[in-house]
């Protein structure tokens, strides 16, 4: 999940992803818990286009799959 951390600030640094504004000049993109990931997007497409193809690549370099039947999405 390390890995994936790095990726996903990487990205914001990058500007491609902008993450979810909490307050002025705070930008929450994702938090962990052990071996779990919460990621949050502002619900723009290049967020989210973003956020599949760097699960893709963290996906090739890992071996490492989602498990799809233990994630979700939820929008608000």
């Amino acid at each position: 999940m390390e890995g994936l951390s790095k990726l996903i600030d990487s990205e914001k640094r990058s500007g491609r992803v902008r993450g979810l504004n909490i307050i002025d000049h705070f930008t929450l993109t994702h938090l962990l818990f052990m071996d779990d990931i919460l990621i949050f997007l502002n619900g723009s497409v290049q967020d989210i286009i973003t956020l599949k193809e760097s699960l893709k690549l963290f996906s090739i370099a890992t071996e490492m799959e989602i498990n799809r039947e233990k994630s979700t999405i939820s929008f608000s």
